[in-house]
């Protein structure tokens, strides 16, 4: 009862510490999802050059066994529809923890990265690609983050083209929860 009348009275949320109340109604991840969002703990040096070094031992004991090895962060629907965040809420950095990662990897490795972020942010405005109500993409962010795995294999795996909205028939559900 506490929980429905700081949500649908005061519109707060009832556990501000787990969940952020943005505009019209979204709904955000508080804490590391947050944190990257704002920009606070941004990656250190050392700390980068670890992801790289993992990465790159991964990469190669795939490449080894005859595989090939992708890297791809999933980006945070706090970055994603950075636009529904309250008010209250500014981004001390443009880069979160994810586009960090991918700017040194991209630069400094050989890691082949397949960066989702250019897909859902051309498209969130235009199409709701992560559910308004829990912290997760849905059909359609998942349709545009798997085009961008595709796009990225295609040259390793020319048989492997992305796919047009068109092949698929969209169909509208309401989802009146969320995590």
């Amino acid at each position: 009862l506490y929980g429905q009348l700081q949500y649908r009275l005061f519109h707060t949320s009832p556990i501000p510490e787990t969940v952020i109340m943005g505009r019209d109604g979204w709904f955000f991840i508080n804490g590391n999802e947050q944190n990257s969002f704002v920009g606070d703990f941004k990656f250190s040096p050392e700390e980068l050059e670890n992801f790289r070094l993992e990465l790159e031992y991964r990469k190669e004991y795939i490449e080894r066994l005859g595989g090939k090895f992708y890297f791809m962060v999933v980006p945070s629907k706090n970055v994603i529809y950075s636009d529904q965040m309250p008010y209250t809420v500014h981004a001390k950095s443009k880069e979160s923890w994810g586009q960090q990662l991918n700017a040194y990897l991209k630069a400094e490795s050989k890691v082949s990265v397949i960066d989702a972020y250019p897909a859902l942010s051309a498209t969130h405005a235009a199409e709701m690609t992560y559910l308004k109500l829990d912290n997760h993409w849905n059909e359609r962010g998942a349709f545009y983050a798997s085009n961008a795995i595709v796009e990225a294999m295609h040259a390793d795996f020319p048989m492997l083209h992305p796919k047009p909205k068109s092949d698929f028939e969209v169909v509208q559900t309401a989802i009146g929860t969320g995590n």
